[in-house]
């Protein structure tokens, strides 16, 4: 499944008009729903509030399991898995943020959801968040939420890329050479203190509560002197500890959103999409950021909850779209318009399997093969 997301920029909301059913239908076949497009016209047009972060892993996402869930749960955003469906095999064409990237937008989402929701028309609401996207600066409230937490170490956190090609073997966005001690992981002497444009925004009660938290941290850093692989564990932990504190807050403000939803009656007719622009390495291989091809980074998130047309808590396994498309050249140059389904391609359409059909057989290739080299599979 492949999500097509639209970039919000200034700060602002932008309001779609539900009543166009044509867009719904659009909105509802993007987001794979269209078994759903029927409940459209049987019921009153419901609100959208489509919420996005910025590089938020799927490992870092309690409703998807694995060992990070217990040490920093996402009750929230889980909230949206239990009352719908939880896809499992969401992917991205290309793990990178740029194309997909918007404005953080806080309170403002519910002042406007409360200046619209009397209006008597659905509204779209999209609320993007920069978090946790690097360098992950946790929010005044998160600072400290996990500190003294240890998170358990991937078994591929010391890959030493034996066994693999040149690429892997000279990428750089390894958590031993890439990461960077000051502007990554905050361990800031006096000097370069000075001259960090982010501290250098907060008020003296931020400060002052960012100092509290982060001093002895860094204190303790470079009295110890780290080396080796005592190193990387360092930086592996204080990575975890900063990335899923934004999450928390994230996860945070999209509870704030479905209390809203809930105390004002809107729950029952509100489609509320949780997703992330792609994935992100929580170290596997070493490995942190997003750009390389590999499950971590091509498999993001997707959450959906449509009371009274998704069945709460179910799983959406669907990995590829089983559908053909052929065009006719010669009249449609631009290849505009689809005749796979058109009775006067049929004897072409027929020809075309057939061979192959035959290329498949000579090469051994086959459907099975093909799932075969499916991630899970």
């Amino acid at each position: 499944m492949y999500i097509a997301i639209v970039p919000l920029c200034n700060n602002t909301v932008k309001l779609l008009d539900p009543n166009d059913m044509k867009l719904n239908l659009k909105i509802a076949t993007a987001l794979g729903l269209s078994a759903f497009v029927p409940a459209l016209y049987s019921q009153q047009r419901p609100n959208i509030i489509y919420i996005m972060s910025d590089d938020h892993a799927y490992q870092a996402l309690s409703a998807y399991g694995g060992p990070l869930k217990d040490l920093a749960p996402t009750p929230n955003i889980d909230r949206i898995a239990a009352s719908g469906m939880r896809f499992n095999r969401c992917l991205v064409t290309n793990s990178i943020s740029g194309p997909c990237r918007a404005v953080i937008l806080t309170g403002k989402s519910i002042k406007w959801l409360k200046e619209v929701k009397d209006s008597g028309k659905p509204f779209m609401l999209m609320m993007h968040h920069k978090a946790p996207h690097r360098e992950w600066w946790p929010g005044p409230n998160e600072l400290a939420l996990y500190k003294g937490v240890t998170f358990p170490e991937p078994a591929t956190l010391f890959d030493d890329y034996s066994d693999r090609g040149t690429a892997e073997k000279t990428q750089d966005m390894t958590i031993s050479k890439t990461m960077r001690i000051e502007e990554d992981l905050k361990m800031y002497s006096d000097r370069s203190k000075m001259k960090t444009t982010g501290l250098n925004r907060m008020n003296p009660e931020q400060s002052k509560a960012w100092d509290a938290v982060y001093d002895p941290i860094i204190r303790h850093f470079y009295e110890s002197n780290l080396s080796g692989k005592d190193l990387i564990r360092f930086k592996y932990q204080r990575y975890l500890q900063d990335y899923l504190a934004c999450i928390a807050a994230v996860d945070k403000s999209v509870g704030e959103v479905l209390d809203y939803l809930k105390e004002n009656g809107l729950d029952k007719n509100t489609i509320v999409i949780y997703a992330s622009d792609q994935g992100f390495y929580m170290e596997e291989h070493g490995w942190f950021d997003k750009r390389w091809m590999f499950e971590q980074s091509y498999r993001t998130p997707l959450l959906i909850k449509w009371a009274g047309v998704i069945k709460p808590g179910s799983v959406n396994e669907d990995y590829d779209i089983d559908e053909w498309e052929l065009f006719d050249i010669k009249a449609d140059p631009e290849e505009m318009k689809n005749v796979y389904n058109e009775l006067a391609y049929a004897s072409i359409k027929e020809d075309l399997h057939k061979r192959l059909t035959k290329i498949m057989a000579k090469y051994k290739d086959s459907e099975a093969l093909a799932h075969s080299f499916l991630p899970g599979k």
